[in-house]
C-alpha cells in the first residue's frame, strides 16, 4: 500500500462530497493559488515515501489529501475504511494569503538587522519573473493593500506557502502519529475524524474527549509539522519555485518559524466565539504558541546556536505586529487547565506506540 493512495483525487472526492456535503477543489493547475501550490509540493514530497506501517495496522497507511470548497475556514484528519483523509478547506488558505499580505504590507517587519546581520530586503535576488507574480492568482481578492515591493510580495507568498504546508503536516500528523486511530478505537470518536478549528462541536465528537487528551496530541501535531517544514528545507527538497529561490538558508530557516507562529495567530482569531468551548478541543492560543516557540529554542540550539537567535527574531516579529494591532492574544493570562500529568502522559504514549506508523524493511 503507498503511502499517497492511488487514484487518491477521487477517494478524497467521494469522501468530501459524502461524509462532509462539500465539493472539492481542483489542485493540478499551475497558477491557481497557494492552496494548489502547496498541496502539489506536498503530494510530491510523500508519493515515493516509503510505506509506513504500525503494529495495530500492518497493511500500511494510506493517505488522500484534498480541498475542500467551504466557506468555514477549517482543516481535518480523519479515517474511513483503509484511507485516511488530509483536508484543508480552501477559506483557510484566503486568510493564510491575507494574514502573509497584512504582515509585509507593514514596514516594520522584516525591515531590519536579524540573524547573519543583513538586511532581508537587500539580499535575496531580483526578481526573475515579474510575470510570473502577476500570473499568480490572489484567491484573496477582497484585500485591500498588497506589498508594494516585488521581493516583499514573493516573501509573502513564500510565507504563505509555508504557513499551508503546516496546516497539511498537522493533519498528517493526526494521522502517521495514530492519534485518529487511538481517538477512534479508544474514544469512539464519531465520524473518525478531528477538526483544527471544532467551532460547532456538531460533527466529530471532540467535545466529548477527554480536553487534557486532545491538548497533548495537537501539541504532538504542531511539533511534528514544524519539525518536517524545517527538515524539508534544510534537506534542499522545498519545491516552491521562484518564490523561495535566492533566499539564503538562515533566513528560510527564520521564516519558516514566523510562519508557522503566524499560522497560530491565524488560528487564535478564527476560535469559536464561546472560547472556552473552543479550549476544550485546543490548548489556549497564547500557551499553543509558547510550547511551539520552547520546543523550536531547545531543538534548534543543539544544531546551530545561531538557530536561536533566529527562533527569538521570528517571535519577535510577531510580537511587533500583535502589539502594534493591539490584539492582545499572545498576552492571555489564561493557565492552562487541561494538561495531562505524568503518569496519564505515559500511559498515552504507551498506548499510542502500536498505533504510529513508522518505515519498516517489510515488503
Amino acid at each position: 500500500m503507498k503511502l499517497i493512495a492511488d487514484d487518491h483525487q477521487n477517494h478524497f472526492e467521494r469522501y468530501s462530497r459524502q461524509s462532509l456535503g462539500f465539493e472539492c477543489l481542483a489542485w493540478d493547475k499551475k497558477y491557481d493559488g497557494i492552496e494548489n501550490l502547496s498541496m502539489r509540493s506536498f503530494i510530491g514530497l510523500h508519493e515515493k515515501f516509503p510505506i509506513l506501517r504500525s503494529e495495530r495496522y500492518p497493511g500500511g497507511l494510506s493517505i488522500a489529501p484534498g480541498i475542500t470548497v467551504d466557506d468555514e475556514p477549517n482543516a481535518f484528519a480523519a479515517r474511513n475504511g483503509e484511507h485516511h483523509f488530509v483536508g484543508v478547506s480552501n477559506s483557510l488558505a484566503k486568510k493564510i494569503v491575507h494574514y502573509a499580505d497584512l504582515c509585509f504590507c507593514q514596514p516594520f517587519i522584516y525591515q531590519g538587522k536579524y540573524g547573519s546581520g543583513q538586511f532581508l530586503v537587500t539580499i535575496l535576488e531580483q526578481v526573475q519573473h515579474r510575470d510570473e507574480l502577476e500570473e499568480f492568482r490572489m484567491i484573496s481578492e477582497d484585500l485591500p493593500e498588497l506589498p508594494e515591493d516585488p521581493e516583499r510580495r514573493r516573501l509573502s507568498l513564500y510565507v504563505s506557502c509555508v504557513m499551508f504546508r503546516f496546516v497539511l503536516l498537522h493533519e498528517f500528523a493526526h494521522c502517521f502519529l495514530g492519534h485518529i486511530d487511538y481517538l477512534t478505537e479508544n474514544k469512539k470518536l464519531r465520524n473518525s475524524r478531528i477538526y483544527e478549528l471544532d467551532l460547532t462541536q456538531r460533527s466529530s465528537g471532540q467535545g466529548k474527549i477527554e480536553p487534557s487528551l486532545l491538548h497533548y496530541l495537537e501539541q504532538e501535531a504542531d511539533i511534528s509539522a514544524l519539525d518536517s517544514c524545517l527538515r524539508i528545507e534544510l534537506s534542499g527538497e522545498c519545491d516552491f519555485g521562484f518564490f523561495s529561490k535566492g533566499i539564503p538558508e538562515d533566513q528560510r530557516v527564520e521564516l519558516i518559524l514566523f510562519a508557522a507562529y503566524l499560522m497560530l495567530w491565524l488560528l487564535a482569531s478564527t476560535r469559536p466565539k464561546n472560547a472556552g468551548a473552543g479550549f476544550k478541543s485546543h490548548p489556549v492560543p497564547s500557551m499553543r504558541l509558547r510550547y511551539l516557540y520552547q520546543w523550536a529554542s531547545a531543538t534548534l540550539g543543539r544544531s546551530r546556536s545561531e538557530y536561536v537567535l533566529m527562533n527569538h527574531s521570528a517571535m519577535s516579529q510577531l510580537k511587533s505586529i500583535d502589539t502594534r494591532l493591539r490584539s492582545g492574544w499572545m498576552d492571555e493570562d489564561r493557565l492552562e487547565q487541561f494538561q495531562l500529568d505524568e503518569r496519564r502522559r505515559q500511559s498515552v504514549t504507551d498506548e499510542l506506540k502500536g498505533l504510529r506508523y513508522m518505515r519498516t524493511t517489510k515488503p
